[in-house]
Protein backbone atom coordinates (compact mmCIF):
# COMPACT_ATOMS: atom_id res chain seq x y z
CA UNK A 1 0.00 0.00 0.00
CA UNK A 2 2.61 2.19 0.66
CA UNK A 3 4.43 1.62 -2.63
CA UNK A 4 1.54 2.13 -4.20
CA UNK A 5 0.38 5.21 -2.51
CA UNK A 6 4.27 7.03 -3.11
CA UNK A 7 4.56 5.59 -6.71
CA UNK A 8 0.90 7.71 -7.54
CA UNK A 9 2.09 10.79 -5.35
CA UNK A 10 5.01 10.77 -7.48
CA UNK A 11 3.41 10.27 -10.90
CA UNK A 12 1.30 13.00 -10.11
CA UNK A 13 3.56 15.55 -9.27
CA UNK A 14 5.77 14.43 -12.32
CA UNK A 15 2.99 14.50 -14.78
CA UNK A 16 1.34 17.77 -13.62
CA UNK A 17 4.77 19.14 -13.97
CA UNK A 18 5.19 17.92 -17.29
CA UNK A 19 1.68 18.21 -18.96
CA UNK A 20 0.00 20.85 -16.94
CA UNK A 21 3.07 23.26 -16.54
CA UNK A 22 4.29 22.56 -19.86
CA UNK A 23 8.40 22.10 -17.67
CA UNK A 24 7.21 25.18 -15.79
CA UNK A 25 10.78 26.69 -13.84
CA UNK A 26 10.26 26.72 -10.45
CA UNK A 27 11.83 29.68 -8.36
CA UNK A 28 13.33 27.29 -5.63
CA UNK A 29 15.13 25.35 -9.22
CA UNK A 30 18.88 26.17 -9.99
CA UNK A 31 19.74 28.08 -12.59
CA UNK A 32 21.32 24.87 -14.08
CA UNK A 33 18.40 22.63 -12.98
CA UNK A 34 16.65 21.19 -15.61
CA UNK A 35 14.36 18.61 -14.12
CA UNK A 36 12.16 19.73 -11.33
CA UNK A 37 12.30 17.84 -7.97
CA UNK A 38 10.21 16.58 -5.88
CA UNK A 39 9.97 19.50 -3.98
CA UNK A 40 9.97 22.22 -6.37
CA UNK A 41 6.52 20.57 -7.55
CA UNK A 42 5.42 20.10 -4.09
CA UNK A 43 5.87 23.53 -3.35
CA UNK A 44 3.64 24.30 -6.10
CA UNK A 45 -0.16 24.87 -5.74
CA UNK A 46 -0.03 20.83 -5.39
CA UNK A 47 1.60 21.21 -1.70
CA UNK A 48 -1.48 19.49 -0.50
CA UNK A 49 -0.84 16.21 -2.86
CA UNK A 50 2.49 15.94 -1.65
CA UNK A 51 1.78 16.63 1.88
CA UNK A 52 -0.71 14.15 2.00
CA UNK A 53 1.26 11.69 -0.13
CA UNK A 54 4.00 11.60 2.10
CA UNK A 55 2.16 10.94 5.17
CA UNK A 56 -0.08 8.43 4.07
CA UNK A 57 3.33 6.62 2.61
CA UNK A 58 5.05 7.06 5.72
CA UNK A 59 2.27 5.99 7.79
CA UNK A 60 1.74 2.68 5.77
CA UNK A 61 5.48 2.04 5.83
CA UNK A 62 5.60 2.13 9.82
CA UNK A 63 2.51 -0.13 10.48
CA UNK A 64 4.28 -2.36 8.46
CA UNK A 65 7.25 -2.25 10.42
CA UNK A 66 5.01 -2.46 13.66
CA UNK A 67 2.88 -5.29 12.10
CA UNK A 68 6.07 -7.20 11.48
CA UNK A 69 6.85 -7.19 15.23
CA UNK A 70 3.13 -7.73 16.19
CA UNK A 71 3.69 -10.88 14.38
CA UNK A 72 7.12 -11.56 15.21
CA UNK A 73 6.00 -10.87 19.01
CA UNK A 74 2.57 -13.41 18.83
CA UNK A 75 4.50 -16.44 17.16
CA UNK A 76 2.95 -16.09 13.69
CA UNK A 77 6.06 -15.10 12.03
CA UNK A 78 9.83 -16.70 13.00
CA UNK A 79 9.62 -14.42 16.55
CA UNK A 80 12.74 -12.60 17.97
CA UNK A 81 14.73 -15.55 20.60
CA UNK A 82 17.17 -13.02 21.52
CA UNK A 83 17.39 -9.25 23.65
CA UNK A 84 19.72 -8.75 20.43
CA UNK A 85 17.15 -9.32 17.90
CA UNK A 86 14.25 -7.69 19.99
CA UNK A 87 16.61 -4.49 20.04
CA UNK A 88 17.12 -4.55 16.49
CA UNK A 89 13.46 -4.15 15.94
CA UNK A 90 12.89 -1.92 17.88
CA UNK A 91 15.52 0.42 16.39
CA UNK A 92 14.08 -0.67 13.14
CA UNK A 93 10.47 0.83 13.96
CA UNK A 94 12.40 4.50 15.81
CA UNK A 95 14.43 5.15 13.07
CA UNK A 96 11.19 4.51 10.71
CA UNK A 97 9.29 7.11 12.93
CA UNK A 98 12.22 9.52 12.64
CA UNK A 99 12.12 8.87 8.94
CA UNK A 100 8.29 9.79 9.06
CA UNK A 101 8.16 12.67 11.01
CA UNK A 102 11.67 13.92 8.45
CA UNK A 103 9.10 13.42 5.28
CA UNK A 104 6.17 14.99 6.99
CA UNK A 105 7.79 17.93 7.71
CA UNK A 106 9.92 18.25 4.62
CA UNK A 107 6.45 18.24 2.63
CA UNK A 108 5.24 20.79 4.59
CA UNK A 109 8.67 23.01 5.08
CA UNK A 110 9.22 22.91 1.41
CA UNK A 111 12.17 24.41 -0.59
CA UNK A 112 10.40 27.04 -1.82
CA UNK A 113 9.78 28.92 1.03
CA UNK A 114 11.72 27.03 4.02
CA UNK A 115 15.19 25.99 2.04
CA UNK A 116 17.39 25.71 4.84
CA UNK A 117 14.84 23.87 7.22
CA UNK A 118 13.58 21.59 4.17
CA UNK A 119 17.30 20.28 3.92
CA UNK A 120 17.41 19.24 7.41
CA UNK A 121 14.42 17.70 6.78
CA UNK A 122 15.47 16.12 4.29
CA UNK A 123 18.77 14.60 6.02
CA UNK A 124 16.33 13.49 9.00
CA UNK A 125 13.77 11.69 6.50
CA UNK A 126 17.11 9.91 4.53
CA UNK A 127 19.21 9.06 7.47
CA UNK A 128 16.19 7.58 9.33
CA UNK A 129 15.04 5.39 6.50
CA UNK A 130 18.64 4.27 5.96
CA UNK A 131 18.63 3.65 9.54
CA UNK A 132 16.13 1.45 9.98
CA UNK A 133 16.36 -0.34 6.43
CA UNK A 134 20.10 -1.41 8.34
CA UNK A 135 18.53 -2.36 11.21
CA UNK A 136 15.72 -4.52 9.95
CA UNK A 137 18.46 -6.20 7.30
CA UNK A 138 20.46 -7.38 10.21
CA UNK A 139 17.51 -8.30 12.01
CA UNK A 140 16.94 -10.22 9.29
CA UNK A 141 20.29 -11.55 8.86
CA UNK A 142 20.30 -12.67 12.38
CA UNK A 143 16.62 -14.85 12.10
CA UNK A 144 18.26 -16.22 8.89
CA UNK A 145 21.10 -17.37 10.47
CA UNK A 146 19.34 -18.85 14.02
CA UNK A 147 16.85 -20.57 11.34
CA UNK A 148 19.63 -21.98 8.78
CA UNK A 149 21.56 -23.01 11.44
CA UNK A 150 21.43 -26.63 12.21
CA UNK A 151 19.66 -28.25 15.31
CA UNK A 152 21.82 -29.30 17.99
CA UNK A 153 21.53 -33.13 18.55
CA UNK A 154 22.49 -34.89 22.01
CA UNK A 155 22.76 -38.42 22.19
CA UNK A 156 20.45 -40.03 24.50
CA UNK A 157 21.85 -41.45 27.47
CA UNK A 158 21.65 -45.01 26.87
Amino acid sequence: MSGVVWLATLLGLLLYWIVDTHRRRYSSMDPKQNIAYISDVGASNLKPLFIAGCVITTVFLDISFLSDRWLRHRGRLVPNATTGEKALSALTIVFAILGTVGLILLSIFDTARHPKLHDVFLLLFIAGYILSAIFICWEYQRLGNRKASPPTHHPSPD
